[in-house]
């Protein structure tokens, strides 16, 4: 196998990490950039770029173009890239002009880099303002940006009578265009695809991450870390067990006699025992104990499986799963045990066809799983056409399709 040329990056990434000069204010950004999948792109038509794909984000390097920096601007174009990252400039684009957002956000994340870092070229209030010939103000978000720059290029093309309001490289008469012009090449965020809840999810890991390492290293965290959590932070709609008691609340059969209430007949007969209605609901427990959940969460599984029976006033039927369907368990709020059965890969369907085999009748599922599961493995829940509750453990994620038919899915809180 050819080894790629990543020319000055590797040196550049050792001075994010040990060169005391750099290390306290970059070593955050060295392990943001460490969580990602570093590509090099000779046909890159920029020094670097960032996508998301499926469950990672890419880093792409052209050494040519990016060795050209000195390492001041080597390492302000790694920080431009992850700002970009955590600022989901990739998922706010929506349906804006393309060319006018690249610049938006430039202007605003360029403004968090070191200012002596920054090459001559990098978007800024004043270079804006020289390229567009406007007061630019700064410390203002990518979307005040985005609309003073649109209107100014709608300003100048119906000025220059070309009734073109699109997506041009600069707003003037393009003199400007090679002085001042994005560090990187935002076309490759077009590249992006995958679940964007699971894109959150994938960045608010890789923040936690970064700082907790950072930390250690006696580095200095972002202050703008929480706002960066708070955006890629997700919270669920509804609460999984006040839906589990409004899927229970639907099922009446049978009357018992209770001496809680009187006979509707003849009230002041206390010998009498009024009737009352029994609600029966059966629920099948499938967990998922592959190797990929911790014993933290087959604990935490426990828990949810107590707070199921006090819900349904009833013992559950629970199948333990990895690739092979363990025999059913009967489990009630009062078991103290809980065996881990297995320790392999992650295939849950099986559950099912076991719950058949032992002739278990029940009306809806409750899987606890992390969520790193295949499409076709969620098509057979969700051809039951019955109520499927999916938890998900605190540091897995959630897939679109967990979400569809009848099918909801939550998020359990941290074990």
């Amino acid at each position: 196998m050819v080894k790629q040329n990543r020319g000055k990056l590797d040196d550049t990434l050792a001075a994010m990490f040990s060169n005391m000069e750099f290390k306290q204010s970059y070593l955050f950004w060295a392990h943001m950039i460490g969580q990602c999948s570093i590509k090099i792109r000779e046909d890159l038509p920029a020094p670097a770029g960032v996508s998301f794909v499926n469950d990672h984000y890419n880093l792409y390097i052209n050494p040519k173009m990016y060795d050209e920096f000195d390492l001041h601007g080597r390492l302000a174009v790694l920080k431009h890239e992850m700002i970009h990252i955590l600022d989901d400039h990739l998922g706010r684009l929506e349906d804006r002009k393309f060319m006018a957002w690249n610049f938006a956000t430039d202007c605003a994340l360029n403004q968090m880099i070191d200012p002596d870092h920054l090459p001559d070229c990098a978007i800024t209030p004043k270079t804006l303002s020289e390229m567009l010939k406007v007061s630019v103000p700064s410390n203002q978000s990518a979307e005040f940006y985005y609309e003073l720059i649109k209107d100014e290029m709608e300003k100048q093309e119906n000025e220059n009578g070309d009734g073109d309001s699109g997506d041009g490289d600069s707003g003037s008469d393009g003199s400007d265009e090679q002085k001042v012009k994005p560090l990187d090449d935002h076309e490759v965020w077009k590249e992006s695809k995958g679940d964007k809840d699971l894109k959150k999810d994938v960045t608010k890991k890789m923040i936690e991450k970064a700082q907790t390492e950072t930390i250690k290293g006696k580095g200095t965290v972002p202050s703008e870390c929480s706002d960066w959590l708070n955006l890629h932070s997700r919270k669920s709609e509804l609460n999984w067990k006040k839906v589990l008691r409004g899927i229970v609340g639907n099922k009446r059969v049978g009357k018992r006699s209770t001496i809680m209430k009187t006979d509707r007949r003849f009230p002041k007969r206390e010998d009498l025992r009024g009737k009352t209605k029994d609600r029966m609901f059966n629920l099948l427990v499938i967990s998922d104990v592959s190797g990929s959940m911790s014993d933290a969460s087959i604990i935490q599984t426990l828990g949810e499986v107590r707070h199921i029976c006090d819900v349904t006033k009833t013992d559950v039927d629970l199948i333990q799963i990895d690739t092979y369907a363990y025999p059913p368990e009967k489990l009630n709020k009062k078991t103290k045990t809980f065996a881990r059965k297995g320790n392999g890969g992650t295939e849950l369907h099986p559950a099912l066809a076991m719950a058949k085999k032992h002739n278990i009748d029940y009306q809806a599922v409750v899987v606890l799983t992390d969520g790193g599961l295949w499409n076709g493995d969620i098509d057979h829940f969700k051809a039951l056409n019955k109520k499927v509750i999916w938890l998900i453990e605190s540091d897995g994620y959630i897939m679109k399709e967990m979400n569809e038919g009848k099918m909801q899915a939550f998020k359990l809180k941290g074990v």
